[in-house]
């Protein structure tokens, strides 16, 4: 993540009328492995259709910059990504709550995957089911990967604008929400995968630069159709860039930071970008 909160167009009737009918199909199933391979065999047999596309263009609009990974923010988003994964939560597969739109790094098995785990007592229990294995319901719990669509990743995860590195929003380890946070870093490798590091420190240093010279421009220019011009151009830049993350933790952060305190406060309508 991070990771941003998702707020994608809601479904349709039509649309979720169609992801309905699917879900009642996983529902009818005689029993939990049965659900599981009910669940397999529709989205395998899920062909490409009018809602399914509309609904794919939803979760894209609803990525941050210009459809970049709901989890990595870098690379393009291309695949439906179940939050919860339907070979555990067959149930959820059709769920429109549980879609995300990630790209096939993230999704891939040596990412995410299907692998999850739940929070019990103060601990992280990983619930993933290897294949072959006993297809038997996961263990209940708080889920302990944070819900894009329903809680905000700033909430619990605090970036270090320097480093480029995340760290959970909290000091006690054996909180709830460190341990969420902890799984959430850890599980979509967001600190193991240098790219991304790069990335984020890189794009600190473009938005700061973005920043700085908006702010020198606009005591200079005059001709406030021009300021307009400007003003547009550099927020479009700054909403279609990647690792739009980075710039959410400028604003947050920017108490700590003489400079970035500077710049937001002689450009205030910066804030709103």
């Amino acid at each position: 993540m991070t990771m941003l909160k998702v707020e994608p167009v809601a479904a349709s009737r039509s649309e979720q009328a169609a992801l309905t009918r699917r879900t009642r199909l996983v529902g009818n199933a005689p029993d939990y492995p049965g659900r599981v391979v009910m669940a397999r065999e529709q989205w395998r047999l899920l062909k490409p259709s009018k809602w399914l596309k509309t609904l794919r263009g939803k979760l894209a609009d609803s990525c941050s910059g210009l459809e970049r990974c709901m989890y990595c923010e870098d690379s393009r988003a291309d695949e439906i990504e179940h939050r919860r994964p339907k070979k555990l939560y067959p149930d959820d597969a059709f769920s429109w709550a549980n879609w995300l739109y990630a790209c096939g790094e993230c999704n891939g098995v040596h990412v995410k995957g299907d692998r999850f785990a739940v929070i019990i007592q103060n601990r992280c229990v990983e619930v993933s089911r290897s294949d072959g294995g006993p297809v038997a319901p996961p263990q209940a719990g708080l889920d302990a990967l944070l819900d894009l669509r329903g809680e905000d990743p700033m909430d619990f995860i605090w970036l270090n604008l320097e480093s480029g590195y995340f760290t959970p929003d909290c000091d006690d380890r054996q909180s709830e929400r460190y341990l969420r946070a902890e799984w959430t870093i850890t599980h979509l490798c967001l600190n193991s995968r240098s790219r991304l590091i790069r990335a984020r420190r890189n794009a600190y240093v473009m938005f700061s630069t973005l920043l700085r010279d908006y702010v020198e421009q606009r005591s200079a220019v005059t001709d406030a159709q021009v300021a307009q011009r400007k003003r547009m151009e550099i927020s479009r830049v700054l909403k279609e860039a990647s690792h739009r993350t980075v710039w959410e933790e400028m604003k947050r952060q920017r108490a700590m930071h003489q400079e970035l305190q500077t710049l937001f406060a002689a450009a205030p309508e910066t804030l709103d970008w």
